[in-house]
């Protein structure tokens, strides 16, 4: 992970542990996507507390590709 891109798909309570552990190895960003743009600022705001030098930032998934395909493996069903 260290010195590494990530992009996480989900700000909900998975991907926040997810987030807080990735960002204590050292990543070069973290990237942060969630439908719930709040949710994820807030994911963002934690994350950037204890990332050190990493650039920890919001980003519309949506943006940045013409294609999004997402696996959701176990949890509630999706809506």
């Amino acid at each position: 992970i260290a010195g590494k891109r990530l992009l996480l798909l989900g700000a909900g309570g998975a991907g926040s542990a997810i987030a807080v552990a990735m960002a204590l190895e050292g990543p070069r960003s973290i990237r942060i996507h969630d439908p719930d743009r709040e949710r994820a600022a807030d994911l963002v705001a934690r994350v950037r507390r204890i990332a050190g030098g990493a650039d920890v930032a919001f980003v519309s998934a949506l943006d940045s590709c013409d294609i999004l395909y997402s696996l959701r493996l176990g949890g509630a069903p999706t809506p």
